[in-house]
């Protein structure tokens, strides 16, 4: 897990990664989250507080990334699927996040991902 020293705006420690801490897309940005406070025309928000704006989508992309490696350890569909429920339940613990992926044009966040939802998919049974 990926650690990070700083401190966010309630002066606790910021542990961007670590999915043990349930505050793992935490940068510590204090900036109120509302249509009015994204750029015209966009959903790239207006951080005043000096937070590091990138820092929870890269990490959020980069947790998927990562609990798609350890899928890879485990032999069978049926363990890999049990692996995934289990991860993504993780995952879920540390959410909603301030993540915004630029997917549509209206400002959102990430709540949570529906762990019934998820399929592991192998590209040997085609």
């Amino acid at each position: 897990a990926v650690l990070d020293q700083r401190r966010n705006s309630t002066g606790g420690k910021i542990t961007l990664g670590d999915l043990r801490s349930g505050r793992a897309f935490d940068t510590g940005c204090s900036c109120e989250v509302s249509e009015d406070s994204v750029l015209p025309g966009s959903n790239i928000p207006i951080c005043t507080c000096s937070a590091p704006r990138l820092t929870a989508q890269d990490m959020f992309v980069y947790t998927l990334g990562n609990i798609s490696n350890r899928l890879l350890k485990h032999p069978t569909r049926s363990l890999r699927t049990t692996q995934l429920y289990a991860e993504l339940s993780q995952l879920n613990l540390n959410l909603p996040a301030r993540i915004s992926l630029p997917l549509c044009l209206s400002p959102h966040q990430v709540v949570r991902i529906p762990t019934s939802e998820a399929v592991v998919l192998n590209s040997k049974s085609k």
